[in-house]
């Protein structure tokens, strides 16, 4: 499990380098991470849209799209 600190500076390395780009194309190697909606369409949902912000909720990392559409990510390490 992720601690905050380390979370924390996922965030701040990341954001800088997301903020105001476009993701021009999409590739899934793992379907079973993807929650909702099916890879396919998440793949597809996620293709043009461009990054607006990027937070941080607790241990959950937010990828924050212009459209308003969001991303909830969680690191799931494990420390083994």
């Amino acid at each position: 499990m992720p601690e905050l600190p380390e979370v924390e500076t996922v965030k701040n390395v990341l954001k800088p380098h997301l903020i105001g780009r476009t993701i021009l194309s999409v590739i899934i190697n793992n379907s079973s991470v993807i929650a909702r909606p099916a890879a396919k369409e998440f793949a597809a949902r996620l293709q043009g849209q461009t990054f607006a912000d990027f937070t941080r909720q607790g241990k959950f990392l937010k990828m924050h799209f212009k459209s308003g559409d969001c991303i909830v990510l969680h690191l799931r390490m494990t420390g083994v």
